[in-house]
Protein backbone atom coordinates (compact mmCIF):
# COMPACT_ATOMS: atom_id res chain seq x y z
CA UNK A 1 0.00 0.00 0.00
CA UNK A 2 2.71 2.43 0.97
CA UNK A 3 5.20 1.41 -1.69
CA UNK A 4 6.45 3.83 -4.33
CA UNK A 5 9.73 2.00 -4.83
CA UNK A 6 11.66 -0.52 -2.77
CA UNK A 7 13.92 1.98 -1.01
CA UNK A 8 11.01 4.18 0.03
CA UNK A 9 9.05 1.17 1.23
CA UNK A 10 11.99 0.11 3.45
CA UNK A 11 12.40 3.60 4.93
CA UNK A 12 8.73 3.83 5.83
CA UNK A 13 8.77 0.28 7.20
CA UNK A 14 11.75 1.07 9.45
CA UNK A 15 10.09 4.25 10.71
CA UNK A 16 6.92 2.27 11.43
CA UNK A 17 8.84 -0.48 13.30
CA UNK A 18 10.79 2.10 15.31
CA UNK A 19 7.54 3.87 16.21
CA UNK A 20 5.94 0.58 17.22
CA UNK A 21 8.94 -0.29 19.43
CA UNK A 22 8.80 3.15 21.08
CA UNK A 23 5.09 2.79 21.80
CA UNK A 24 5.27 -0.79 23.06
CA UNK A 25 8.29 0.11 25.17
CA UNK A 26 6.37 3.01 26.66
CA UNK A 27 3.30 0.97 27.59
CA UNK A 28 5.14 -2.17 28.72
CA UNK A 29 8.22 -0.86 30.52
CA UNK A 30 7.49 2.67 31.74
CA UNK A 31 5.26 3.60 34.70
CA UNK A 32 1.74 4.44 33.53
CA UNK A 33 -0.58 7.19 34.73
CA UNK A 34 -3.01 6.09 37.46
CA UNK A 35 -6.26 4.99 35.84
CA UNK A 36 -8.23 4.78 39.08
CA UNK A 37 -9.34 8.42 38.97
CA UNK A 38 -10.71 10.94 36.52
CA UNK A 39 -12.21 10.05 33.17
CA UNK A 40 -10.00 6.97 32.78
CA UNK A 41 -11.65 5.34 35.80
CA UNK A 42 -15.07 6.01 34.35
CA UNK A 43 -14.16 4.60 30.92
CA UNK A 44 -12.75 1.49 32.62
CA UNK A 45 -15.86 1.10 34.76
CA UNK A 46 -18.10 1.46 31.70
CA UNK A 47 -16.07 -1.08 29.71
CA UNK A 48 -15.94 -3.50 32.65
CA UNK A 49 -19.70 -3.28 33.16
CA UNK A 50 -20.34 -3.81 29.44
CA UNK A 51 -18.08 -6.86 29.53
CA UNK A 52 -19.23 -8.43 32.79
CA UNK A 53 -22.82 -7.24 33.28
CA UNK A 54 -23.91 -6.18 29.76
CA UNK A 55 -24.98 -2.76 31.01
CA UNK A 56 -23.78 0.72 30.07
CA UNK A 57 -23.14 2.12 33.54
CA UNK A 58 -20.15 3.28 35.55
CA UNK A 59 -21.65 3.34 39.04
CA UNK A 60 -24.54 1.74 40.91
CA UNK A 61 -25.57 -0.21 37.80
CA UNK A 62 -27.60 2.82 36.69
CA UNK A 63 -27.62 3.41 32.91
CA UNK A 64 -25.54 6.43 31.97
CA UNK A 65 -25.46 8.64 28.89
CA UNK A 66 -22.77 11.17 29.89
CA UNK A 67 -19.86 9.49 28.09
CA UNK A 68 -20.13 8.57 24.39
CA UNK A 69 -20.20 4.77 23.99
CA UNK A 70 -17.60 4.32 21.23
CA UNK A 71 -14.50 4.10 23.40
CA UNK A 72 -16.01 1.99 26.22
CA UNK A 73 -17.18 -0.56 23.63
CA UNK A 74 -13.70 -0.56 22.06
CA UNK A 75 -12.14 -1.25 25.48
CA UNK A 76 -14.82 -3.84 26.23
CA UNK A 77 -13.98 -5.70 23.00
CA UNK A 78 -10.36 -5.92 24.17
CA UNK A 79 -11.50 -7.05 27.63
CA UNK A 80 -13.61 -9.79 26.06
CA UNK A 81 -10.61 -10.98 24.04
CA UNK A 82 -7.88 -10.73 26.70
CA UNK A 83 -9.68 -10.43 30.02
CA UNK A 84 -10.13 -7.22 32.00
CA UNK A 85 -6.55 -6.14 31.46
CA UNK A 86 -5.49 -2.54 30.85
CA UNK A 87 -2.08 -3.62 29.56
CA UNK A 88 -3.85 -5.32 26.65
CA UNK A 89 -5.74 -2.07 25.94
CA UNK A 90 -2.46 -0.15 25.97
CA UNK A 91 -0.78 -2.64 23.60
CA UNK A 92 -3.68 -2.45 21.11
CA UNK A 93 -3.57 1.34 21.31
CA UNK A 94 0.20 1.27 20.73
CA UNK A 95 -0.37 -0.74 17.54
CA UNK A 96 -3.07 1.68 16.35
CA UNK A 97 -0.78 4.61 17.12
CA UNK A 98 2.00 3.02 15.06
CA UNK A 99 -0.42 2.51 12.14
CA UNK A 100 -1.14 6.24 12.24
CA UNK A 101 2.51 6.75 11.20
CA UNK A 102 1.80 4.89 7.95
CA UNK A 103 -1.41 6.81 7.31
CA UNK A 104 0.32 10.15 7.93
CA UNK A 105 3.15 9.18 5.58
CA UNK A 106 0.73 8.26 2.81
CA UNK A 107 -1.42 11.38 3.28
CA UNK A 108 1.58 13.74 3.28
CA UNK A 109 3.12 11.99 0.26
CA UNK A 110 -0.11 12.16 -1.73
CA UNK A 111 -0.83 15.78 -0.84
CA UNK A 112 2.74 17.07 -1.02
CA UNK A 113 5.67 14.78 -1.94
CA UNK A 114 7.84 11.94 -0.68
CA UNK A 115 10.19 14.13 1.39
CA UNK A 116 7.29 15.72 3.23
CA UNK A 117 5.80 12.24 3.71
CA UNK A 118 8.98 10.88 5.28
CA UNK A 119 9.42 13.96 7.48
CA UNK A 120 5.78 13.72 8.59
CA UNK A 121 6.19 10.02 9.38
CA UNK A 122 9.32 10.72 11.44
CA UNK A 123 7.61 13.51 13.41
CA UNK A 124 4.57 11.31 14.03
CA UNK A 125 6.88 8.45 15.02
CA UNK A 126 8.81 10.33 17.72
CA UNK A 127 6.30 12.95 18.88
CA UNK A 128 6.05 12.34 22.66
CA UNK A 129 2.32 13.07 22.84
CA UNK A 130 1.47 10.39 20.29
CA UNK A 131 3.70 7.90 22.10
CA UNK A 132 2.36 8.76 25.55
CA UNK A 133 -1.30 8.60 24.55
CA UNK A 134 -0.82 4.90 23.83
CA UNK A 135 -0.73 4.32 27.58
CA UNK A 136 -3.77 6.41 28.51
CA UNK A 137 -7.19 4.83 28.88
CA UNK A 138 -8.81 7.74 27.05
CA UNK A 139 -10.43 7.99 23.59
CA UNK A 140 -8.06 10.49 21.93
CA UNK A 141 -5.80 7.91 20.32
CA UNK A 142 -8.70 5.87 18.92
CA UNK A 143 -10.16 9.05 17.43
CA UNK A 144 -6.80 9.97 15.89
CA UNK A 145 -6.60 6.50 14.32
CA UNK A 146 -10.15 6.70 12.93
CA UNK A 147 -9.66 10.18 11.44
CA UNK A 148 -6.35 9.32 9.75
CA UNK A 149 -7.85 6.04 8.47
CA UNK A 150 -10.79 8.01 7.08
CA UNK A 151 -8.57 10.39 5.13
CA UNK A 152 -6.27 7.58 4.01
CA UNK A 153 -9.23 5.72 2.48
CA UNK A 154 -10.44 8.87 0.71
CA UNK A 155 -7.07 9.45 -0.94
CA UNK A 156 -6.19 5.80 -1.58
CA UNK A 157 -9.36 4.46 -3.20
CA UNK A 158 -11.81 5.79 -5.80
CA UNK A 159 -15.00 7.15 -4.30
CA UNK A 160 -17.92 4.77 -4.85
CA UNK A 161 -20.97 3.57 -2.92
CA UNK A 162 -19.02 0.87 -1.06
CA UNK A 163 -16.34 3.32 0.06
CA UNK A 164 -18.96 5.90 1.05
CA UNK A 165 -20.61 3.26 3.25
CA UNK A 166 -17.28 2.39 4.88
CA UNK A 167 -16.47 6.09 5.39
CA UNK A 168 -19.91 6.60 6.92
CA UNK A 169 -19.33 3.75 9.38
CA UNK A 170 -15.92 5.13 10.36
CA UNK A 171 -17.33 8.66 10.73
CA UNK A 172 -20.27 7.39 12.78
CA UNK A 173 -18.07 5.34 15.09
CA UNK A 174 -15.66 8.26 15.53
CA UNK A 175 -18.59 10.53 16.42
CA UNK A 176 -19.73 7.93 18.98
CA UNK A 177 -16.22 8.08 20.42
CA UNK A 178 -15.91 11.88 20.60
CA UNK A 179 -19.21 13.74 20.45
CA UNK A 180 -17.55 16.88 19.01
CA UNK A 181 -17.16 15.04 15.71
CA UNK A 182 -20.92 15.19 15.11
CA UNK A 183 -20.26 18.71 13.79
CA UNK A 184 -17.03 17.87 11.97
CA UNK A 185 -18.24 15.08 9.68
CA UNK A 186 -21.26 16.79 8.03
CA UNK A 187 -19.11 19.79 7.14
CA UNK A 188 -16.40 17.51 5.77
CA UNK A 189 -18.87 15.50 3.64
CA UNK A 190 -20.31 18.76 2.28
CA UNK A 191 -16.80 19.93 1.29
CA UNK A 192 -16.11 16.56 -0.34
CA UNK A 193 -19.35 16.76 -2.34
CA UNK A 194 -18.46 20.25 -3.59
CA UNK A 195 -14.93 19.17 -4.52
CA UNK A 196 -16.18 16.08 -6.39
CA UNK A 197 -18.60 18.20 -8.42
Amino acid sequence: IFMINNSINKKVFYIFIFGLILRLGCVLFLPQIDVNRGDSAKYIALASNITAKHIYSYENDEPDAYFPPGYPFFVSAIYKSFGINNTAVRVVQAILSALVILFVYYLATEIFNFKVGILSAIITCVYPGFIGYSGLILPQLLVMFLITLFFFLILRFPLNIKLILILGLIAGYAALTRAELFLFWPILFLIMAVINK
